[in-house]
């Protein structure tokens, strides 16, 4: 299994997710969180599951969709990096991924 790093970008966006959430339904928020740090786990031992996106230039990106969100990734052989957390209806050529 790969070492999972989660940048910073992509801990805000949980904690936004978790945060909005919470305001409609504090057990869809606990429900959704679960199911994206699950997802961040099921890409350290298989990140091959995600794909790249047309909408996006950078080849070592990777995406990966949990309950209408999109995990954004990237990795190599010893390490998986969890980069953002975004809503998969979101325009993703104007999100800056770095």
């Amino acid at each position: 299994m790969r070492k999972l790093r989660i940048a910073m970008n992509a801990v805000e966006d949980l904690e936004a997710i978790r945060d909005y959430l919470h305001g409609k339904s504090p057990q869809a928020a606990l429900h959704v969180t679960r199911s994206l740090v699950a997802g961040f786990e099921i890409l350290a031992e298989t990140p091959w599951l995600g794909h790249q996106r047309d909408d996006v230039d950078d080849p070592r990106m990777r995406f990966y969709t949990r309950a209408n969100y999109v995990i954004a990734y990237e990795f190599d052989d010893a390490v998986v990096d969890i980069l953002h957390v975004v809503h998969g209806s979101r325009d993703f050529t104007r999100i800056e991924w770095r």
